[in-house]
């Protein structure tokens, strides 16, 4: 149901843009849509982060919680912006009849392909940057964990053990094994 709502809100506001706009201002309104859309798993990792140092993790998924019911009351409220004369007064069954027509054109499949190996690709890339940081090139969990944590930039003269660099962390590692 979760991957239904989010995929919803995708498609929702890209049928809003086409409803309501034309042309040239139908691109701006698209641009600005993409920006957020690239811009908002950016941002998750950060104010999780941020909530995770006011409080406990619990609070991470019921601050998901009120963002949920929030969307669900602002979606309650939002106008249909299809203009009545034309809206598809066709059954469901004919609707999905038509899909079957839309995946035979090659052209829509590569758009929608295309689409799909960016979003992909996009979402790949924010799984795997962890697993590559820290293992593919040695780095330590923490300091990876160092450099995430938004309250620690800023802070280089400060607290130097939190924001080293991999290779100051190794050295230190290393010495300590030597010495003990």
């Amino acid at each position: 149901m979760r991957r239904v709502g989010a995929c919803a809100s995708v498609v929702l506001a890209r049928a809003m843009v086409r409803d309501l706009y034309a042309g040239e201002r139908a691109a701006q309104m698209m641009s600005t849509l993409m920006t957020v859309m690239a811009i908002a798993p950016l941002l998750g990792p950060i104010v999780g982060g941020q909530i995770l140092n006011l409080a406990s993790w619990r609070a991470i998924f019921w601050t998901l919680v009120g963002v949920g019911i929030a969307t669900l009351l602002a979606l309650l409220t939002l106008p249909e912006t299809l203009a009545r004369e034309r809206r598809n007064n066709e059954p469901l069954v004919r609707a999905m009849a038509n899909y079957l027509l839309l995946i035979r054109q090659n052209r829509l499949m590569g758009y929608a392909g295309a689409g799909g190996f960016f979003y992909g690709g996009m979402f790949a890339y924010i799984a795997g940057t962890p697993f590559a940081y820290i293992s593919l090139l040695s780095r330590p969990a923490a300091v990876l964990r160092a450099a995430v944590r938004s309250r620690d930039f800023g802070n280089h003269g400060h607290q130097p053990r939190q924001c080293e660099t991999g290779r100051a962390v190794r050295h230190r590692a290393v010495a300590a094994r030597r010495d003990g």
